[in-house]
């Protein structure tokens, strides 16, 4: 099974120990960000969404 954290879009690298190193920093970011009572929000919704924009993000988009 593949979840949404494990099997990413163009992920690039895809293996037991890479997917478990992504969780340790996840972690320790997540402990730092509850230590400090402060939630960085990342990302979000293009404004404009570019001809070379994968196909998934102009779907997302088009709703």
């Amino acid at each position: 099974m593949c979840w949404n954290y494990a099997c990413g879009y163009f992920d690039a690298e895809d293996s037991k120990e890479a997917r478990m190193e992504n969780r340790k920093v996840w972690n320790a970011q997540r402990t730092i960000a509850y230590k400090n009572g402060t939630y960085s929000r990342d990302g979000g919704v293009m404004d404009v969404v570019t001809d070379d924009a994968p196909q998934f993000v102009k779907d997302y988009n088009d709703i």
